[in-house]
């Protein structure tokens, strides 16, 4: 080979070694590139995730707080309604009246209407009236509230449950009953119904009886306590104002009509068998129900038979002292004359029967 092939042959190997080393380096650049690229993408995913997760983070705290606030608002607006009756946990705890285990108790607040005070011819001179009532006399009284409704069984149960109170019946073990004939029978509680039977929960809604005087007070001044109200029982005076209609009175003879089946669970409409749901019969005036009927109510005054001869115009609150307490309102169990807006009954503070409830009253 001549010296010019060789030099065209050496120039031909050094072209392509240089062309070759050329494309290693692109090729070697090129996988750099990509590897620098997907070390970026990496990154970036991983900062990405991170990013999500502090914003999860971020999240949730945000939605932890804004549960703990939403929780810490919606205990204060409970706790600035001043009727929300605080309630204790009572979840490991058996139920005495329903033998289940008792939950966190439910409020039941009694309803309650405002009635517009004035003036009243207060008493009767019915042909069925008694001595005690016949001597009519004036009588004013100011505004006030009473309870829509007797107190119920419910109503009561969240009291003691939250309590731990014992009745006058718990604690003498014994409440009168009637089964034809009425009887001091032993066992006989506020979860019992007027037969002595224990009551299934469905008739939680019935007035609650085998109660004293005293253990209505002792009521009213729980119920006090936790609403931050004044509750308490009705005086005789504004009893007889209100079941007879207070202002829109229409002067009938019992507490809503002068047709005592419309108006009241008694002896005729009861067939003798005992209370019934409250609020099933015919509201009065003021649309306030069971006045007449079902079971006699415990008002605050001491009983005085003569009471009516010097009692105050102004918002009388009965004798200084005495031996029994006014009721009023009639029962299931007695006939229509004791359901008149206008008799009176009374009964020991400590008594407890088969025909006697509550019902509460506020001045405020």
């Amino acid at each position: 080979m001549n010296i010019t092939c060789k030099a065209i042959f050496f120039a031909l190997l050094f072209l392509l070694w240089a062309c070759g080393s050329r494309v290693a380096e692109k090729e070697t650049a090129r996988e750099d590139s990509v590897i620098q690229n997907s070390t970026k993408d990496s990154a970036s995913i991983i900062t990405d995730e991170r990013s999500k997760n502090q914003i999860n983070e971020n999240n949730t705290t945000s939605k932890e707080k804004l549960n703990g606030n939403q929780g810490k608002i919606d205990k204060l607006e409970n706790n600035s309604k001043t009727d929300s009756v605080p309630t204790k946990s009572t979840d490991t705890q058996i139920s005495e009246a329903t033998g289940k285990p008792k939950k966190d108790l439910v409020p039941l607040l009694p309803e309650m209407i405002k009635v517009k005070g004035g003036s009243f011819k207060m008493g009767s001179k019915d042909p069925e009236a008694k001595d005690d009532e016949v001597n009519i006399h004036e009588v004013s009284v100011d505004d006030f509230f009473i309870g829509k409704f007797e107190i119920t069984v419910a109503q009561f149960k969240s009291f003691v449950e939250a309590t731990n109170y014992q009745t006058e019946a718990e604690k003498t073990g014994k409440s009168y009953i009637y089964t034809g004939s009425w009887k001091n029978m032993k066992g006989i509680t506020w979860r019992h119904d007027a037969r002595g039977n224990l009551r299934p929960e469905s008739e939680y809604d019935h007035p609650v009886i085998h109660v004293s005087w005293n253990d209505a007070m002792a009521y009213c001044n729980w119920l006090s306590e936790q609403t931050k109200k004044p509750y308490r029982l009705l005086t005789e005076a504004e009893w007889e104002f209100a079941a007879r209609g207070g202002l829109q009175s229409k002067g009938y003879k019992y507490s809503g009509s002068n047709n005592i089946d419309e108006t009241a669970w008694y002896i005729g409409s009861s067939q003798d068998k005992g209370t019934y749901p409250t609020g099933t019969k015919r509201p009065n005036e003021l649309g306030i129900y069971d006045l007449s009927g079902n079971v006699y109510e415990w008002c605050a005054d001491w009983y005085d038979s003569e009471y009516y001869l010097n009692s105050p115009i102004q918002n009388p609150k009965g004798a200084e002292s005495g031996i029994s307490r006014v009721v009023r309102g009639g029962s299931w169990h007695d006939t229509a004359e004791k359901n008149r807006v206008a008799s009176r009954f009374n009964g020991n503070p400590s008594y407890c029967g088969y025909n006697i409830g509550f019902r509460v009253a506020r001045s405020q």
